[in-house]
């Protein structure tokens, strides 16, 4: 027979494991109803050509997870170092060179998003696309 120190460690490991294990699932749970919620909002360019205004880590972060659901048809920033270049063999613009018979949409996705969308309501042939801020 164990002695009372014994069990008290062995009830307070389990108590400790069962308290870990309820974290987890409330982790997952959290995660799961994350990833609903980005699927959701991903709906929103399923089909459509789209345009992603920000060429920097969180304009690649966003083609990763929005390139099975749309076509990316270009990045847009706006700086014109990156004009010209290749991401992904897809081609940054700056935002007056934008076709608006060529997207559906322009997904604005940069921390200067309210200033983006400034920007690009003073384009008057972009007036007509749809601009999303993805943040």
């Amino acid at each position: 027979m164990m002695p009372q120190n014994d069990w008290d460690s062995v009830l307070q490991t389990n108590t400790s494991v069962a308290h870990l294990l309820t974290q987890l699932q409330q982790i997952r749970q959290a995660k799961d109803t994350e990833y609903a919620e980005l699927n959701a909002k991903l709906k929103a360019f399923e089909g459509k050509k789209v345009a992603i205004f920000g060429a920097g880590q969180a304009g690649c972060d966003f083609f990763k997870l929005a390139q099975t659901r749309c076509t990316v048809v270009c990045f847009v920033d706006n700086d014109a170092k990156k004009h010209g270049s290749l991401i992904s063999g897809i081609e940054v613009k700056s935002a007056q060179d934008l076709d608006p018979t060529q997207i559906d949409l322009i997904c604005v996705v940069t921390q200067f998003w309210k200033e983006i969308v400034q920007q690009l309501s003073t384009i008057s042939t972009l007036s007509e696309v749809e601009v999303l801020v993805w943040h």
